[in-house]
């Protein structure tokens, strides 16, 4: 079996990370809770996070990607000094799961927050069968149960 690389994304990543969304929000049935998808907004999106307060991790094997990270960095609400960096999403191929990608992911992600001075990293689960499966992960990787979010389409 060929390595996997797990480094942060650059521009030339974004067609495939914009795919891997596209599954991301199919498999999670987004459209159901009132989301839509617009494929060139989304890449346009991804190369914002990439220029700006995003941080975007991926893996990579023989030069297809096969696996991302996505966070949001921005001050924590009650001191602008704490920044947090919330998971928008992460995603490894089926072909490669159970092969610890999505940890080694999640770790490199971690370490890439912290060095950009990131205090806080908060990830989350969607409404699907393997929610307590991810949860559980959540807490092996040390992370505390925070909040409960609930959506309404205005």
């Amino acid at each position: 079996m060929s390595e996997t690389v797990i480094r942060r994304a650059v521009a030339g990543d974004v067609r495939a990370i914009a795919e891997m969304g596209i599954r991301f929000y199919l498999l999670r049935n987004f459209r159901a809770k009132g989301f839509q998808l617009n494929t060139s907004g989304l890449e346009a999106v991804l190369l914002h996070l990439l220029d700006s307060n995003g941080l975007i991790v991926v893996a990579e094997r023989d030069g297809k990607l096969v696996g991302s990270v996505l966070g949001l960095i921005s001050p924590w609400i009650g001191d602008v000094n704490q920044l947090v960096v919330q998971e928008i999403w992460w995603w490894v191929n089926e072909e490669c799961q159970g092969e610890f990608i999505g940890k080694r992911m999640i770790r490199f992600y971690e370490e890439e927050a912290r060095r950009m001075g990131v205090k806080f990293s908060i990830v989350g689960t969607h409404e699907f069968d393997g929610e307590d499966k991810l949860g559980r992960v959540y807490e092996r990787l040390g992370y505390r149960h925070l909040q409960h979010d609930f959506i309404k389409e205005l």
